[in-house]
């Protein structure tokens, strides 16, 4: 027997799919895990299959969108540029509790193996190929996005959610609401503003120090 929202979010979740995912707006963007199992894909499947309640569903589903922006590769300048998934110890198991095929644990594991090569570290890049190979054998493609502009794109981003504040905030303001509800709700919008930016200023940060360790090279290092 199903849980109480299932039967929407499942019709949803296919609306999507067979309507707008890769057409319109939506047509130029291209997911982490395209090469296994995509965003859409995944939230079918934990939504019929693996949650056992509403809350628990959305959870998966939000973290899946999460990572497939955490675990991303970017091809900066001179070199590459990585999500914070790759920062995790605990990225194996942090994956398999997720709910995730073993083919799109295994296109995690050789991004990692990427990310560790790209830091030096080839011991740990041949030990997550090995983890790889044991959940597929084959190779399957993996996305590298293109972050040659990355500046750019972290302000459009911001400036998009800003905008979307403002537009709530406005029709908060018009609709004949008690005072109460549109005072709290612009308190939440002004949270969720400071948070987009201090966020932005995060991943800024983040990719400087990327930009600047591709950028370096040890005299006689091909």
């Amino acid at each position: 027997m199903g849980y109480l929202g299932q039967w929407l979010l499942v019709s949803l979740i296919r609306l999507y799919r067979r309507r707008y995912s890769g057409r319109g707006p939506l047509r130029r963007l291209t997911c982490t895990f395209c090469g296994s199992e995509s965003c859409s894909a995944y939230a079918l499947r934990v939504a019929e299959d693996v949650a056992t309640s509403l809350p628990e569903a959305v959870r998966l589903i939000r973290g899946r969108l999460r990572r497939c922006r955490q675990a991303s590769l970017y091809r900066l300048p001179d070199g590459f540029g990585w999500g914070e998934c790759f920062d995790d110890n605990e990225l194996e198991a942090n994956v398999l509790k997720a709910h995730e095929l073993p083919g799109t644990v295994a296109l995690v594991l050789r991004s990692a193996a990427l990310v560790a090569r790209q830091r030096g570290q080839y011991l740990l890049a041949e030990d997550h190929v090995r983890r790889a190979q044991h959940y597929q054998k084959h190779h399957c493609p993996v996305v590298v996005r293109d972050g040659r502009n990355w500046q750019h794109c972290l302000r459009r981003r911001l400036w998009l959610h800003w905008s979307l504040a403002a537009v709530l905030a406005v029709v908060l303001s018009v609709l004949p609401l008690p005072s109460v509800l549109v005072g709290g709700s612009l308190a939440g919008l002004l949270a969720c503003s400071i948070g987009w930016y201090r966020h932005y200023l995060y991943r800024h940060r983040r990719f400087q120090m990327q930009t600047a360790a591709a950028m370096f090279r040890v005299p006689g290092q091909l």
